[in-house]
């Protein structure tokens, strides 16, 4: 292979800079034959080990998943890194990885795929994603990445890099943890093994002893899977950053920790995207119960109704979404776990029974605000003017959905 005595040695150079680090990384090193290739071509050992991990179930293809499951949902932004290197010797390879959209244009990686030393040199670097299906390459698309870190961590082992041509706005992106993983926790991880399709590992994947800047965890991984996202299996969030393997267990490092000392990935992880309510004008701009608002005829009560009816909608649709997800969790855990497979079957309902109530009383309680303005409304709270018209379909002999509310900075 391909300069294999330069890349082990590399590697275990990178390795020793990592504070604490107790195992070898994991990038996988291929002739440069491999760069243009989607489905690269890997010595037959590399292969076997593969195939078997998938035997086992230790290793799953996220294509057989559904588009809606959660663990595809999570593992859009999740991609297969490319790193075309050049050894001192004028050779050059191809090292793969994982990297995972953290922003619409920044991907976190581990150092070592990009830095990996021994006068071994990255020349140019892509991000492969929507990889799932050997037998149909044709959805995968190719981002160019910038070789030199926006941000890195040499005693952490970690890269931000910058993504051209913005592929969260496709892909959406991944959710930080800043919270610590507790020992026994449950995790999964998503990866490109040997660099093959999108690969999910969660059987048996728990977190063990937390170690400072880090977690041991024991999700099965191979070459290639340095950089992989580790998610929580109860929150989706990622909770670290796989970068090295050993006889005892995997080890990541710790997002908080990551997160505590990265300026750049915290100020991302800040701006990202959250689910937003409904605008209304503050609670604190009203007026009492009753009272009317200055220079407006509508009384307090349907704006209270139309928020707490939005919100009601609001969280019979997270209800919902946590019901399929119990849902989804317990057919996979039917056969390997029957009793928490029906325990689950019991909190997949009672979930769903939350979301039919909330649903019909948030349409209930919005409805009834809502015929209850008595005509065009306007005023201004905390400088921001705001105007409610509740009109009438064209033809019609009662009011329609003409609500509008318009904001004004």
């Amino acid at each position: 292979m391909f300069g294999s005595r330069v890349w082990s040695l590399a590697m275990t150079l990178a390795l020793l800079s990592v504070a604490k680090a107790p195992a070898l990384a994991q990038p996988r090193f291929l002739p440069d034959s491999e760069w243009e290739r989607v489905n690269v071509r890997r010595p037959q050992a590399m292969q076997l080990q593969l195939e078997a991990l998938r035997q086992s179930n230790a290793f799953e293809r996220l294509a057989e998943f559904r588009d809606e499951s959660r663990y595809r949902r999570t593992g859009r932004p999740v991609g297969r890194l490319k790193v075309r290197v050049k050894e001192a010797s004028g050779r050059t390879g191809v090292a793969l990885c994982t990297a995972f959209l953290v922003a619409d244009d920044f991907a976190a990686t581990a150092r070592h795929c990009l830095e990996p030393g021994l006068g071994v040199t990255a020349l140019e670097a892509k991000l492969e994603l929507n990889y799932l299906d050997e037998s149909d390459t044709r959805q995968v698309r190719v981002f160019p990445v910038e070789i030199r870190p926006a941000e890195a961590d040499a005693s952490l082992d970690y890269a931000l890099v910058r993504v051209q041509g913005h592929p969260g706005r496709q892909f959406g992106m991944v959710t930080l943890s800043n919270r610590p993983v507790q020992t026994r926790d449950a995790l999964y991880v998503i990866h490109n093994p040997e660099g093959a399709p999108q690969t999910l590992s969660r059987k048996d994947c728990r977190a063990g002893k937390p170690a400072e800047g880090q977690i041991q965890h024991s999700c099965e991984t191979l070459g290639g899977s340095s950089g992989a996202p580790v998610f929580s299996d109860e929150t989706l969030e990622v909770v670290g950053l796989h970068f090295a393997a050993a006889p005892e267990g995997n080890y990541a490092m710790s997002m908080a920790a990551l997160l505590a000392k990265n300026k750049l990935l915290a100020r991302l992880r800040d701006e990202a995207p959250r689910p937003e309510a409904a605008v209304l004008p503050p609670l604190a701009a009203l007026p009492a119960p009753g009272a009317l608002a200055a220079g407006s005829s509508t009384p307090v009560f349907p704006w209270l109704g139309i928020g707490l009816g939005t919100g009601l909608l609001i969280d019979a649709a997270l209800q919902y979404q946590e019901a399929v997800d119990l849902d989804e969790r317990a057919r996979d855990l039917a056969g390997s776990d029957p009793d928490k497979s029906q325990r689950l079957e019991g909190d997949r309902d009672q979930a769903a029974q939350r979301a039919m109530i909330e649903a019909a009383l948030g349409l209930v309680i919005g409805s009834i605000a809502y015929f209850s303005f008595p005509g065009s409304s306007e005023g201004t709270a905390n400088g921001r003017e705001w105007r409610i018209t509740p009109g009438v379909v064209p033809g019609a002999n009662t009011r329609g959905t003409n609500f509008r509310l318009v904001v004004r900075w």
